[in-house]
């Protein structure tokens, strides 16, 4: 899903993706990757240690793009029509995603629809589930507004 998010801020802004993860210090690209940093963190409860993985940074770094997005966005209207844009693209993407199931025996979690059209069954190992908490159902649920999802452990 980080992934998606730095693609989404990169075409909401007519950047790169690969500009976003390189070590480049041009304002207009630390910029997005600010803005990618805090609509992961903030909008999508990703902790800042996963992002700073994924953006090959430290979690301050991370934190502190963060922090700078958050002091500004009060003042910059522009900047919140932005963010807004960002997340209806994320929106958009993962709603129209189609889900394609992995083993369970891999240790991520499948899906099926089952015999009712209007629920999304999902199983998921033990030990996937204690780490990935809600993220999954959340995302299921974002990605299918019309159906009821369900979580069962494996």
């Amino acid at each position: 899903m980080i992934k998606t998010i730095a693609q989404a801020t990169a075409d909401v802004l007519g950047l790169p993706r690969p500009a976003l993860y390189g070590g480049t210090r041009c304002q207009q690209i630390v910029r997005a990757r600010h803005i990618a940093w805090y609509v992961a963190n903030r909008c999508y409860g990703y902790s800042l240690s996963r992002i700073g993985f994924r953006f090959r940074r430290d979690h301050t770094t991370v934190l502190h793009g963060v922090r700078l997005i958050e002091r500004r966005l009060p003042a910059d209207a522009e900047l919140g029509e932005t963010i807004a844009r960002i997340r209806a693209a994320i929106e958009h993407r993962v709603a129209t995603r189609p889900v394609q199931p992995t083993p369970v025996a891999s240790g991520q979690p499948e899906c099926a629809p089952p015999a009712e059209a209007n629920k999304l069954v999902c199983t998921a190992p033990r030990s996937w589930w204690q780490e990935q908490n809600d993220r999954f159902v959340a995302a299921m649920r974002r990605a299918h507004p019309e159906r009821e999802v369900e979580l069962r452990h494996g």
